[in-house]
Formats: C-alpha cells, sequence, structure tokens
C-alpha cells in the first residue's frame, strides 16, 4: 500500500509541471512579432516598426508600451498607430490577428551606437534594437514658421516672440518676412511661440520643441484682422542724413480692416531742431504735397513719404525716433527710425575787396579767407590758384595749407602786379580754391587807371595837335 502511494506521488510529480505549464499556454493572451526587429537610422529621425498581435487567449484587454532604459532612449518617443491615430490598447478575439505600427522618434542627440526597446502588448513581449550611425549632438537647430491672415494671405512685418517654457531665459524677438516667412537657427529645447502685429488679434501661444540638427516647421499661424487695420511698411529703418539736407523715407499704407477710415502720421522723439513732415505725390508725380491725415477705404493702398531734414551744423552721430501712424481707434503702427548724421564737406571763400583799382603797373595787394563752414573733418591740400590776364603775375602767401579743421579759417595774403604796358580797363579775374575734398570759384575785378604824368602828355598832346591846326590855319588863309 505504502509503495503503491509512493508511486502515485511520483507520478503527479511528473505531471504537475505539465499541468503548470499548459495552464500557462492555456492563459497567455497574446503574440506579437515583426519581420524586421534591428533597424540602423540617423538620430533624430522616425522608424516604422509592423507589430503583427495574435490573439491566443480569451481576448482580454491588453496594453500597449515600450520599456525603456535610463541613459540612453530616456528622451525618444514612442507611438502605436493604427490607420492614422494613436492607439494605447487592444482587444481580438481569439484566434484573430491584427497589425499596428509602432512609430519611433529616436533624440537627434542620441550618441551613435545600438540601443534596444523593450515591446508590451498585454502579456506578449518583443524587442527592437535600433543602431544610431549618425547623430547631431552638439548642433543648433532650426525654427521655421509662416504668417498668415484668416484667409490663408500672407502677413509682413509680425513680431514673433519664441521664449523657453522652462529656466526663464530672455525671449528672442524676430519679425516675419514680407511674405510671412520666418527661419531662425535656436537652441534645441521646447519654446513657446507667439506672434503679434497692429491691427490684428493675436492667436494663443504654441508649444513646440526644437531638436539639435532638425527643422521644426510651425507651417500656418494665423492673425485675425480687427474691423479698422492697417499694413504699414517702411521702405527703410535705418538712413543717413547731412545736416541741414532732406532726406526721404517711403512708407506703403493698405487698410486691411473691414471698413474705411482716417489715419493720422506722426512722431515721436524727434532730435531737438530737426524737421520731420509727411507728404504725398500729386498729379503725375511731379509735385508734392505735405498732409496731416489720409483716409483710406478699405482695401485702398497708398504711398506716403516721410522727410527727414536735420538741423543745421547738427553733430556726427546716430540718432533715433519713431514714425507713428495712427488708427481713429487709438491703434498706432510704429517705425523705429535710426538716422546716422554723416559729416559735410563745406569750403567758404571771401576776398576783401571784390573791386581793386590801381594805375600803370602799381601792384595790388589784398587777402583772401578760406573757411572750413562743414563738420566732416578738416579740409586737407587746400591750395589758391588765379586765372590772370596774359602778362598778369600774382604771388600768393602761402603757397598751400596742410588743413583747415571744421569751423576755422586760413588767410592768403596775394600781391597782384600788372604788365608794365598794361592799357587802362577793367580786368576780371577768377580766384579758385581747391581741397581734397571741395573746390569753390570766387571772381573778382581789377581796374586799371591812366597815371597822372600820361594824362598830363595827353593834355599836352592836345595843345600841340591844336596848335598846328590854328597855325596850319592861319596860314592857307594868308594865301
Amino acid at each position: 500500500m505504502i509503495r503503491r502511494l509512493i508511486i502515485i506521488g511520483l507520478i503527479f510529480c511528473i505531471l504537475i509541471p505539465g499541468i503548470a505549464s499548459a495552464n500557462t499556454d492555456t492563459n497567455k493572451q497574446y503574440s506579437i512579432s515583426t519581420p524586421f526587429p534591428g533597424r540602423v537610422v540617423e538620430a533624430g529621425t522616425v522608424s516604422s516598426f509592423p507589430i503583427t498581435i495574435e490573439s491566443v487567449g480569451m481576448g482580454e484587454t491588453g496594453r500597449l508600451w515600450v520599456h525603456t532604459f535610463s541613459g540612453t532612449t530616456a528622451n525618444w518617443e514612442f507611438y502605436f498607430v493604427k490607420d492614422g491615430s494613436e492607439v494605447t490598447q487592444v482587444t481580438l478575439p481569439a484566434g484573430t490577428k491584427e497589425t499596428v505600427t509602432l512609430e519611433v522618434e529616436t533624440d537627434s542627440q542620441t550618441p551613435i551606437g545600438e540601443y534596444r526597446v523593450k515591446v508590451y502588448v498585454g502579456d506578449a513581449t518583443l524587442w527592437l534594437t535600433i543602431h544610431i550611425d549618425s547623430t547631431h549632438r552638439g548642433e543648433d537647430g532650426y525654427l521655421t514658421l509662416r504668417t498668415v491672415d484668416e484667409i490663408g494671405q500672407p502677413v509682413g512685418g509680425v513680431l514673433v516672440e519664441v521664449k523657453p517654457s522652462t529656466g526663464g531665459n530672455d525671449p528672442i524677438l524676430l519679425t516675419s518676412a514680407n511674405d510671412g516667412t520666418l527661419k531662425t537657427v535656436i537652441s534645441p529645447r521646447e519654446y513657446l511661440v507667439s506672434i503679434e502685429k497692429e491691427g490684428y488679434i493675436p492667436p494663443p501661444a504654441v508649444t513646440t520643441r526644437v531638436r539639435a540638427g532638425m527643422t521644426e516647421d510651425l507651417s500656418d499661424l494665423y492673425l485675425q484682422t480687427r474691423d479698422t487695420a492697417l499694413d504699414a511698411t517702411w521702405e527703410t529703418y535705418a538712413v543717413a542724413v547731412t545736416p541741414g539736407s532732406s532726406t526721404t523715407i517711403d512708407i506703403s499704407l493698405e487698410n486691411i480692416g473691414r471698413a474705411g477710415a482716417t489715419f493720422v502720421p506722426g512722431t515721436e522723439d524727434v532730435p531737438e531742431g530737426w524737421s520731420v513732415r509727411y507728404r504725398i505725390t500729386t498729379g503725375t508725380g511731379t509735385t508734392t504735397q505735405d498732409i496731416s491725415a489720409l483716409y483710406l477705404a478699405p482695401g485702398d493702398k497708398r504711398d506716403i513719404q516721410m522727410v527727414v531734414t536735420p538741423k543745421y551744423r547738427e553733430e556726427i552721430g546716430s540718432f533715433t525716433f519713431r514714425s507713428v501712424i495712427t488708427a481713429p481707434t487709438g491703434d498706432r503702427y510704429t517705425g523705429e527710425i535710426e538716422a546716422s548724421v554723416r559729416g559735410s564737406h563745406g569750403m567758404e571763400v571771401s576776398l576783401d575787396r571784390y573791386l581793386l583799382e590801381t594805375t600803370g603797373s602799381n601792384p595790388l595787394e589784398f587777402q583772401v579767407t578760406v573757411r572750413n563752414s562743414g563738420t566732416a573733418g578738416d579740409l586737407t591740400a587746400v591750395i589758391p590758384e588765379i586765372s590772370a590776364p596774359t602778362g598778369w603775375n600774382a604771388e600768393i602767401i602761402p603757397e598751400t595749407v596742410a588743413g583747415i579743421a571744421p569751423g576755422e579759417r586760413a588767410v592768403f595774403d596775394i600781391s597782384l602786379i600788372p604788365p608794365s604796358n598794361v592799357v587802362a580797363s577793367e580786368y576780371k579775374f577768377t580766384m579758385k580754391i581747391g581741397s581734397d575734398q571741395a573746390v569753390v570759384e570766387d571772381d573778382f575785378r581789377v581796374n586799371v587807371k591812366e597815371g597822372s604824368f600820361a594824362a598830363i602828355l595827353g593834355v599836352l598832346l592836345l595843345i600841340l595837335v591844336a596848335g598846328g591846326i590854328y597855325l596850319g590855319f592861319r596860314r592857307h588863309q594868308r594865301r
């Protein structure tokens, strides 16, 4: 009896593991597989793995997930996709199959190497191997976008603020191009992107993640047009100006609102002594008219000019002020203008006398003053010259001046010597002052009179001629 019990016990010991194994197989719900569990990819790209799921149990619900490993695939993204939608669970009747796609988005900064992840579908598991053969570790990323209105038309000149989601860093301020596009190089991280422009209702900020070596395209960001809105575009925001001279900046205006409105151009923070006014061209475009306001119907476009005139003798440097177009709603459209004052070269020439008189060949002495009336530095290599009639000679002291500083002057002593046989008359001369920066000419005249001795000789000659005529008349009368 005891022997029989021992034999039965041994049989049970042999059968129990088989029964447990059978129960385990019977309790298993799913089996998964993929034809190519290993891939070679570039860091930052997306790999797709088709996963075949077979129900081998009672059709219970199974969760789809991926186990990653810290320090290697922690920043990777995993999505199970079916018919274009992400799925997280599966329920299949016993004996049926289904295929889902596992999308694996690797981090672009993943070092080169081989990485393994474990896929779970219910109680089924599958190992995948991904080999990174190139990486963008240490590289910047790219952010692109396009700003448009509610009907999809591009909106240029939109202020774009790109602010890190965490860390408290200062935001990056950018401006979209005239066609609404923007592309910038930026450090890899998560950002909040917001857009703004006068005349439009800004949309909520968008969260985006820029990856190293990759381009994050936000595509179209929409702005809604206000009822009263203006699209103002300044031809340039930086000009070079000359003291006392006018410079124009073209401004294009378009009423993009739903109603007509009168817009008022103005300025803020204009430097003291400067003049800024607005004008439009009229008629054939050859005449201009100053304006203080401009009405635009919906859709109307009009070009105006801003005329900037710095004060005379303004110092060389950069000056900033704002050009402001104000809508009746109080909305302000501004352009920050930077005006760089260029130095001007000016030379003033003056003679102490412009009409000189002499008798015979007596020399003439006078002075010429040359003044640097510019602001751009010295007048260098200043040389005076005189254009004179034949036979006249001129002595100039000094013959040249190396430099005249702005506001300073130089005096030249001139000695003008007539020829010995000069005839009494009025003579015209030209004084030419040349320098490396400017040339100025000025005319003066010399009146040559007869001397007193010549006059006496002339009178005596007249007396002799008259006497001869008289004697001749008397002689002929006697005959």
